[in-house]
This record gives structure tokens, C-alpha cells and sequence, in this order.
């Protein structure tokens, strides 16, 4: 099974995104989640959550929030994310 991308910017979508990457790991989905920079600092401003910026804690910090240790994950930073309506049009951005 090849895996599904979930793309995290700095937009305010953090609940969809943690809500979609819930639903795909409890659904044993493989996940790579790409988060910017912009995201986690959008969920430490907007909704007081310290995200770990490094992937290995990452993925641990995102088993525990979400409580699912189902599916497979892994964590990428990018800290140039391009968000654009026609990204979002497309499912390529949360």
C-alpha cells in the first residue's frame, strides 16, 4: 500500500489536520506528515500546543495526542511549504 501525504501549513487547519491524521492512522493507513514551520508555530499561537519540530519526536508526540499507536507514521519537516488555493483545490494542503 503506497502512503498518503498529509501536508500541515501555517494556515488554521491544525484540528483538520490532527482529526485527518487520527483518522488514517486508527484506519492503518501509512502516513508521512509533512508539517512547516509555519504550522507549528500557528499551534503554538493559536491553540497553545508545542509541536516537536524534529521527526523522531514528532511521531511520538502525534501518537500520544491522537492515542492511535495503528497505521504506520512518519514525520518530515519542510520549512518552505507553498500554499495556494489551487494546492488546496487539489488535497494538497490542510
Amino acid at each position: 500500500m503506497d502512503p498518503l501525504v498529509l501536508a500541515v501549513s501555517g494556515a488554521s487547519g491544525q484540528p483538520l489536520a490532527q482529526r485527518a491524521l487520527q483518522l488514517l492512522l486508527e484506519a492503518g493507513e501509512r502516513v508521512e506528515l509533512v508539517t512547516s514551520r509555519g504550522a507549528i508555530t500557528v499551534w503554538q499561537a493559536e491553540l497553545g500546543i508545542r509541536v516537536p519540530s524534529e521527526p523522531g519526536a514528532q511521531e511520538a508526540f502525534w501518537r500520544e495526542r491522537t492515542g492511535c499507536q495503528s497505521g504506520e507514521l512518519r514525520c518530515h519537516r519542510w520549512n518552505c511549504l507553498l500554499y495556494t488555493s489551487d494546492a488546496a483545490d487539489e488535497g494538497l494542503g490542510v
